[in-house]
């Protein structure tokens, strides 16, 4: 018999804080407005849209979901300043490839990241519902 322990309310809401922050600060610095209109269609990661998730709200689903996502963010951080390495190319493999076991889409390669990709600085911000551009 194996005891599974789910996942605390602040984990989820930390997932929650993590993927707004790819979404919305660090996602629109790379696509056009347009663009981003569109993908919101995608539900990107989101898994409770996603017809293959296999998160149940575990505590170790979780924290694997929060580790892809700091790793996520930590190397499109990283690239934006710097030549795409191969490091860098097989910890974004490897976290959109977990994260994709549990339901959350993203389909971006590392190279969409590059810094010759970023498109702006702005960012989108969700506000009761509606989206702010903020400069």
């Amino acid at each position: 018999m194996r005891i599974a322990y789910a996942a605390p309310s602040e984990v989820e809401e930390y997932i929650e804080e993590l993927t707004e922050h790819l979404l919305y600060d660090l996602l629109p610095q790379y696509v056009s407005e347009s663009e981003f209109n569109e993908l919101q269609e995608l539900h990107l990661l989101n898994p409770l849209q996603s017809s293959n998730s296999s998160y149940n709200g575990l505590l170790e689903e979780a924290l694997q979901i929060v580790c892809s996502l700091q790793a996520l963010i930590a190397v499109i951080q990283t690239i934006r300043y710097r030549k795409i390495e191969k490091k860098h190319q097989k910890i974004f493999e490897k976290n959109v490839q977990k994260l994709e076991e549990f339901g959350f889409c993203f389909p971006f390669s590392i190279e969409h990241f590059s810094k010759e990709n970023c498109v702006t600085t702005g960012s989108y911000h969700i506000t009761s519902g509606y989206k702010v551009a903020l400069n």
